[in-house]
């Protein structure tokens, strides 16, 4: 089984926040609900993201072990946060992790997993944020070079630049914003909230 190292109190120039930062190397990752996640033996764990509307079910397009199971959702149709810095984030049949933007999803090879989501926090290693002052606790997830995922969510609210921050201080080339507010996660020791409504959808990261 695969080590996910936990990493409390990180200081940042600016800032300092009380975060959980997961970081695996098992790219096995996929779209469960709520209801199925605590009783899978092969879940490390499961969190909120991407975002879902009212049907519990992710507000933009994703692919699950191959399958489109929704097709890409136009960014502004969504609205929101879901419009600003819209992106891709998925690891293709090829071995490789990818984030690009919603006008570049023709650039994807075959996935194996995919979701769509906003704003992309990091590209190429820098943060893309701005400098809106709207804090919140949230959650994401992105990958270094040696496609180690790194899933981060804080436990203060924070803007969505520090947020950045912490995934460019963690060494990733590129960082996807999941969900914030209220934030569940559940654990394969099943400590930790799995959420209150049982067919939403989590972000499940497996341990085979």
């Amino acid at each position: 089984m695969k080590t996910i190292a936990l990493l409390i109190l990180i200081s940042l120039t600016s800032i300092v926040n009380a975060q959980t930062v997961y970081r695996t190397q098992n790219l096995n990752v996929g779209f469960g609900k709520v209801s199925n996640c605590s009783t899978n033996k092969y879940m490390d764990f499961c969190i909120n993201g991407p975002l879902v509307a009212s049907n519990q079910k992710p507000v933009g397009g994703y692919i699950d072990n191959g399958i489109q199971k929704q097709d890409w959702v136009e960014p502004s149709i969504a609205g929101g946060n879901f419009a600003v810095g819209n992106g891709i984030f998925g690891l293709g049949f090829d071995g490789n992790l990818y984030m690009v933007s919603y006008s570049e999803a023709y650039r994807l090879p075959a996935m194996k997993w995919a979701f769509q989501n906003g704003p992309m926090l990091v590209q190429n290693g820098r943060n893309v944020r701005g400098t809106s002052a709207s804090k919140y606790v949230r959650s994401g997830v992105g990958y270094r070079s040696d496609k180690t995922l790194i899933v981060i969510e804080t436990d203060q609210p924070v803007t969505f630049r520090e947020f950045a921050e912490m995934f460019v201080q963690e060494g990733c080339l590129n960082a996807i914003y999941l969900d914030g507010d209220d934030l569940y996660v559940g654990h394969a020791d099943n400590s930790g909230s799995y959420g209150m409504v049982a067919e939403a959808t989590k972000l499940q990261f497996f341990n085979n």
